[in-house]
C-alpha cells in the first residue's frame, strides 16, 4: 500500500516507511552512543566538587586559591565533555533513573551546607571538610555514570 503525503505529492510505500523508521532508530542509537561522557569525566568532576567543598572553611589565601582552581577545573571539565560529546547534555531529571541525579545533587548540597555551617561555628572543620569532600567525590564518581547511562537510554527511547 502507498501513502500519499500532502506535501509535494510525495508517495511512500510500506517499505519506504520501514526504511525511514530504521534510519531514525539508527540515528538515535548513534546519538546515544556519542552522548556518553568521556572516560574518567565523573571522577574528575567529583574530585573538583570535593575540592571546592573541602576548601570552603580553609583560611585565606588557601580558600580562594583552591576554590579558583576547582572552579576553573569544573569549567575545563565541561569543556572536555563538550569537545568529546559535541554538546552539553543536562541529563535526565525526571525519568525512571533520575534518582541518581537527585541523590548525587542532595549529597553534594548537604556536604556543602554542613561544611559551611561547621566553618561558621568554628567547629572541627578540618575532618568534617575532608569527609564532606570525599562524600561529594564518591557520590559524583559513582552516580554520575548511572545518570549518564539513563540519559543515553532516554535518547534511544525517544
Amino acid at each position: 500500500p502507498t501513502t500519499r503525503s500532502v506535501r509535494e505529492g510525495y508517495e511512500m510505500d510500506s517499505q519506504d516507511a520501514k526504511d525511514a523508521l530504521d534510519q531514525i532508530s539508527l540515528t538515535k542509537k548513534a546519538i546515544s552512543e556519542r552522548s556518553k561522557a568521556p572516560k574518567g569525566y565523573y571522577a574528575f568532576l567529583g574530585f573538583l566538587i570535593g575540592l571546592d567543598i573541602f576548601a570552603i572553611p580553609l583560611p585565606l589565601p588557601w580558600k580562594l586559591l583552591l576554590i579558583a582552581v576547582a572552579t576553573a577545573g569544573i569549567g575545563a571539565a565541561v569543556g572536555w565533555y563538550r569537545q568529546t560529546v559535541g554538546t552539553w547534555a543536562r541529563g535526565n531529571l525526571s525519568g525512571r533513573d533520575a534518582w541518581a541525579y537527585w541523590v548525587l545533587a542532595i549529597v553534594d548540597l548537604v556536604a556543602l551546607v554542613v561544611v559551611m555551617i561547621v566553618g561558621l561555628t568554628n567547629g572541627p572543620w578540618f575532618p568534617i571538610s575532608i569527609i564532606a569532600g570525599v562524600a561529594a567525590f564518591v557520590a559524583t564518581s559513582a552516580l554520575g555514570p548511572v545518570w549518564d547511562r539513563a540519559y543515553q537510554q532516554q535518547v534511544r527511547d525517544r
